[in-house]
């Protein structure tokens, strides 16, 4: 994905925090965006059968991702006794969580009985 660092989503502007201060404009600012992070994850999967037939399966795991996937700053310019300064806070993912699965399998082809 492309990103244009310069573009961003501006939230507030313009408002007085305190005598002294203006907050002159908030926006978040896309930094850096991954598509390829490797990752670990560790849990459990259960079949679940109904009157002896299988049913489907349930699934429960944690994955780990070991980089950081996507980064979006949080940018804040105020005015402090009429000069101006920048805060900014970052905002990272790096695709760790935990995930709930159900599925079912089913057959594409029947089995073939042999014949005696």
């Amino acid at each position: 994905n492309n990103i244009n660092m310069n573009n961003g989503v501006e939230w507030f502007s313009n408002n007085v925090v305190s005598p002294n201060v203006i907050l002159n404009e908030t926006y978040i600012q896309a930094f850096k965006e991954d598509n390829i992070n490797a990752s670990f994850q560790i849990g459990l999967d259960n079949d679940i059968n109904l009157h002896r037939k299988y049913f489907l399966t349930f699934k429960l795991f944690y994955t780990q991702g070991l980089g950081e996937l996507s980064r979006v700053d949080y940018i804040h310019s105020y005015t402090k006794n009429n000069v101006k300064e920048l805060y900014r806070s970052g905002l990272t993912s790096n695709g760790s969580g935990f995930y709930l699965g159900i599925s079912r399998r089913i057959q594409l082809f029947p089995k073939k009985i042999k014949s005696s």
